[in-house]
C-alpha cells in the first residue's frame, strides 16, 4: 500500500469533519494519490510540518504563507474571493455596546490564534498604531472566538472581511448565526489571501496534480461547492512570486513589539 500523502488544514476546520472528508475525496479523485486531510493544531505546527517534510501540502493562512515563502517554499496557489486576491479584518463587538476603536483599550480580546492574520495580527497591528493595549485570549477558531464575545467571556474579536473595494459587508453567517447580535467596530489594513503551499520534497507529478485539481475546481459544480464550503473562496490562481514578502516584514515587526497582553 502506498504511503499516505498528508494535506494539512488549519484548526478552524477541526469542527468540520464532513468538509474535511469532502476535501479528501475530491483531492484523491483529482490526483489519484492517497491524500489524507488532517488538522494542524496551530499555524506554527502547520508551517513546521511542511518545512520538515512531515506533510506534503497545506492550506495555509497568509502569515504562514509569508513565513514559508521566506524560507524558499513558494506559495503555489492563492485564493480568490469575489474576484479579489486580498482581504482585511473586521473587529467585532456585541451589538449595543456602542464601542468605537478608541474605546477598545483595556478590553478583553478573543483571538483565533497568535499567527491568525484576520483573527489576530491585523487587528493587533491596528490597535498598536492607536496606542491601545488589550487582554488577549486565543480560542483556536473563528467560531469559538465569536462565541466568546457573544456569551460575554470577551469584549471583542476579529474575523476576515472583504477588501475595501468590495464594500463593508461582513458575512457573519460564516462565524455565527445570521442574526447574531454583533457589530463592526473597525476594519484593518488588507493582506493577500490564504494560499496552498507544497513541501520541497513533493514530486513534480504530485505537484502538478494537486495544483491542477485545485486551480480547476471552480470549473465543476462539485468543485465550486467544495471551494465555498471548505475554503470559503471562489477559485484558486497561481500565486505571483514574492506575494507575501511585504506582509512578512510588517507582521514580523509587530510580533517583536506587540503590546497585547
Amino acid at each position: 500500500m502506498a504511503a499516505s500523502v498528508r494535506f494539512l488544514v488549519p484548526s478552524s476546520l477541526a469542527d468540520a469533519p464532513a468538509e474535511r472528508r469532502a476535501l479528501e475525496q475530491f483531492l484523491r479523485q483529482g490526483t489519484l494519490a492517497p491524500i489524507e486531510v488532517e488538522v494542524a493544531r496551530s499555524y506554527d505546527e502547520l508551517a513546521t510540518a511542511l518545512m520538515s517534510g512531515a506533510a506534503a501540502a497545506a492550506w495555509a493562512p497568509p502569515y504562514a504563507c509569508a513565513r514559508l515563502e521566506a524560507v524558499a517554499l513558494p506559495v503555489a496557489l492563492r485564493a480568490m474571493r469575489r474576484g479579489q486576491a486580498t482581504y482585511r479584518g473586521a473587529i467585532l463587538c456585541r451589538a449595543g455596546q456602542r464601542l468605537s476603536l478608541e474605546d477598545l483599550g483595556g478590553q478583553r480580546a478573543a483571538w483565533v490564534d497568535p499567527e491568525s492574520i484576520a483573527g489576530h495580527l491585523l487587528a493587533a497591528a491596528l490597535l498598536k498604531r492607536q496606542g491601545l493595549t488589550v487582554h488577549s485570549q486565543y480560542f483556536g477558531s473563528y467560531r469559538a472566538a465569536v462565541s466568546a464575545v457573544l456569551d460575554g467571556r470577551a469584549d471583542l474579536t476579529s474575523v476576515y472581511a472583504p477588501p475595501a473595494g468590495a464594500g463593508d459587508r461582513v458575512d457573519l453567517h460564516t462565524f455565527a448565526a445570521p442574526n447574531a447580535p454583533l457589530q463592526v467596530v473597525a476594519f484593518t489594513d488588507e493582506t493577500p489571501n490564504d494560499g496552498v503551499v507544497l513541501a520541497p520534497y513533493v514530486s513534480a507529478e504530485l505537484r502538478r496534480a494537486l495544483t491542477t485539481t485545485l486551480s480547476t475546481a471552480a470549473e465543476k459544480p462539485e468543485g465550486r461547492a467544495l471551494l465555498q464550503e471548505v475554503f470559503h473562496v471562489d477559485a484558486f490562481e497561481p500565486a505571483p512570486p514574492g506575494s507575501y514578502r511585504a506582509l512578512y516584514v510588517a507582521l514580523r515587526q509587530l510580533r517583536f513589539t506587540d503590546t497585547t497582553g
